[in-house]
């Protein structure tokens, strides 16, 4: 009987993957056969609405073309796997229980991952962009020029702001507050000291700019490398925490396998005992990510 309900389980599973899949991608595809960029169609949407929280989640993670909705029913269908596999496994209903409430954050703590990590990736840029603009300006461009020329040469999140930079100059020929708004779009603490040493130019004049914009290239890389560095050293705080979370309950779901085991779990006494474990090994987790997690920089320029 257990079997022929993990069958069930995990075919409902498949079928709900194969009924959310064509809204995860048919929004991406809509946007691609008009031939524009999901990050300029979401920009567009976001003029009209706040995004929520998931929203703002998704987008920096990279998936602007991923409906909030089809997310929703994605981790859905992770918890129904999940739950079904550990229900194959295992015929204390319990634990299939804890198995899909955890594969039902798991998309949201992948999210959290790689939002983490296209953060590290856009700090690596900066320094580039610094000597970037050291380039257009020793080669005879103005401010404004120079940054707009970051459009072509710096990857989309930072080109596709300078490009818009270029556009609100156009309009407008108010420098300052189109700098301000550009410090707005890039949204970093790095993007914010180069903003700032650009408008001090601008508005007191002075030739000194590619020297201090050399010397902030130079303090960024620092500051990158010593942040790496860190990073690097505290990741095994990660890996232990993952290993400490994850390995009793492999042995549980072994246990689980005798007959014996498996009476006592599914009691009122062992249910209990089960949510007390997860509820102490998901604080136990969350503790030592923050013990092992560098915080970002502030934005004192914002």
């Amino acid at each position: 009987m257990s079997l022929a309900a993990a069958i069930v389980a995990v075919g409902i599973a498949t079928g709900a993957f194969l009924f959310v899949s064509p809204f995860v991608w048919s929004r991406h595809s809509r946007d691609s056969s008009r031939g524009e960029e999901p990050s300029q169609i979401d920009s567009t949407v976001g003029e009209t609405q706040s995004p929520g929280r998931l929203r703002r989640l998704l987008d920096a993670a990279g998936f602007v073309q991923v409906a909030s909705g089809a997310f929703v029913g994605l981790s859905l269908v992770v918890s129904l796997v999940a739950f079904g596999v550990v229900f194959l496994l295992s015929p204390v209903v319990i634990l299939a229980v804890c198995a899909g409430l955890i594969g039902a954050g798991a998309p949201a703590v992948f999210l959290l991952g790689r939002r983490r990590r296209r953060e590290r990736m856009r700090a690596g840029l900066w320094p580039d962009v610094a000597d970037t603009l050291i380039s257009h300006l020793r080669a005879g461009k103005g401010i404004v020029e120079a940054v707009s020329a970051l459009a072509e040469s710096a990857p989309t999140s930072i080109g596709r702001a300078a490009e818009a930079f270029a556009q609100r100059t156009a309009v407008s020929g108010n420098v300052t507050e189109c700098l301000r708004a550009l410090k707005a779009e890039w949204a970093d603490p790095a993007g914010d000291r180069i903003v700032e040493a650009l408008c001090v130019t601008r508005d007191v004049g002075g030739t000194r700019l590619t020297a201090v914009l050399r010397e902030l290239s130079r303090s960024l890389r620092q500051e990158l490398a010593l942040r790496r560095e860190i990073d690097a050293r505290q990741s095994w705080i990660r890996v232990a925490a993952g290993i400490g979370a994850a390995a009793p309950w492999v042995v549980i779901v072994l246990l689980s396998m005798r007959p014996e085991a498996a009476t006592a779990y599914g009691s009122a006494a062992g249910a209990t005992l089960v949510f007390g474990g997860l509820s102490l090994s998901i604080a136990a987790y969350q503790l030592m990510i923050r013990i092992g997690r560098l915080h970002p920089e502030r934005r004192w320029f914002a």
